[in-house]
């Protein structure tokens, strides 16, 4: 799906290859369509990874990361629901997350979310402004 915002530049939506209960020849399908996006995308300014904070972090989850790592593109893994776990909970996640990237450079926040209450919402957006809209960012 694509999501224009604020009459300036585009959200891209790519399925929840993870978790989406399809056929394997449609999950094999969007795998490839994802990572050629990310790969040959010139126009990509940061990736966005959710990763369901209640979860440690799937393969799936991981591998988005290490392409966007590898091919130079700046991610935000964005942990979603903390709002159905407690604080601490939701800072062990972080700060394991945190621990499984600290030698990535193209990191840019582990940053906690939810939908619900709008926890990291502003903050996510202002970091998208902020990657889409400066142009020593884009490079």
């Amino acid at each position: 799906m694509f999501y224009l915002v604020e009459n300036q530049w585009l959200w891209v939506d790519f399925p929840g290859v993870g978790y989406a209960a399809v056929a394997r020849t449609q999950r094999r399908s969007w795998t490839q369509l994802i990572r050629s996006y990310l790969e040959q995308r010139q126009q990509l300014r940061l990736v966005c990874v959710l990763v369901d904070c209640r979860h440690d972090p799937t393969p799936w989850d991981m591998a988005i990361m290490e392409l966007a790592e590898n091919h130079h593109r700046p991610f935000v893994v964005v942990l979603t629901k903390c709002d159905k776990v407690s604080q601490t909970a939701v800072l062990q996640r972080k700060q394991q997350l945190e621990s499984l990237l600290q030698r990535c450079r193209y990191v840019v926040e582990v940053l906690p979310t939810s939908a619900r209450t709008g926890l990291g919402q502003d903050a996510l957006l202002g970091i998208a402004r902020r990657y889409c809209m400066e142009p020593s960012l884009r490079s």
